[in-house]
C-alpha cells in the first residue's frame, strides 16, 4: 500500500467529490429550512439571537480558506473540487440556522432548526417580555416587545388558546 505522500492528487478526487456532494446537500437542506421558516413564521414580529462571535469566526476562517485556495489554484491539481467544497461549506454554514436564533412571526415560532406554526405549539405562555413555547419536554423562548403582546396574544388564542400554560413554579 502506498503512503499518503506517494499518492498523487488524483487519488483524492473521489473523496473530494463526496465531500462536495455532501456539502451541496447541507446547503440544500439549509435553504429548505430557511424557506420553510419564512413560510411558517411569516412576517417576523420579534427576533432574538445569541452571540454570533464564534459563528462569525468560523465563517471568516472558511472564507480565508476559500481565498487561499483561489490564490494557490495553479499549485492544486484538484483545485476546482477543493474550492467548490470550501465554498459550499461556507455557504451552508452561513445560511444554517443557529440554535441560539429565535423568532416569533405572525404565523408561528422558530428556534434553531425547529419551526412551528402556532397551531402546532404544544403549550405556550406570554409573560414578562417573552413568548415561551413548549415542544416535547423542551421550553423555548423569544423576546417580544410589550407593544406586540396584545396582537400576539390574539393570534395565539385564535390558533391554540386552549394550550396556554399557567405559570407554574
Amino acid at each position: 500500500m502506498e503512503s499518503p505522500s506517494q499518492l498523487g492528487p488524483a487519488a483524492f478526487e473521489p473523496l473530494l467529490l463526496g465531500a462536495a456532494v455532501a456539502t451541496a446537500l447541507a446547503l440544500a437542506l439549509a435553504l429548505l429550512a430557511l424557506r420553510r421558516r419564512r413560510g411558517v413564521v411569516g412576517p417576523v414580529l420579534a427576533r432574538e439571537g445569541g452571540s454570533a462571535f464564534f459563528r462569525r469566526i468560523w465563517i471568516t476562517l472558511a472564507c480565508v480558506v476559500c481565498v487561499g485556495i483561489a490564490l494557490h489554484w495553479s499549485e492544486l491539481e484538484v483545485g476546482p473540487l477543493v474550492l467548490a467544497t470550501a465554498l459550499l461549506a461556507t455557504a451552508s454554514l452561513a445560511l444554517s440556522p443557529s440554535e441560539r436564533d429565535a423568532c416569533v412571526g405572525q404565523g408561528g415560532v422558530a428556534r434553531g432548526w425547529d419551526v412551528r406554526a402556532f397551531r402546532e405549539v404544544e403549550e405556550w405562555r406570554l409573560t414578562g417580555e417573552h413568548l415561551r413555547w413548549r415542544i416535547g419536554l423542551r421550553w423555548m423562548a423569544c423576546h417580544v416587545p410589550l407593544s406586540e403582546h396584545a396582537a400576539l396574544r390574539e393570534r395565539l388564542n385564535a390558533n391554540c388558546g386552549e394550550r396556554e400554560s399557567q405559570f407554574r413554579d
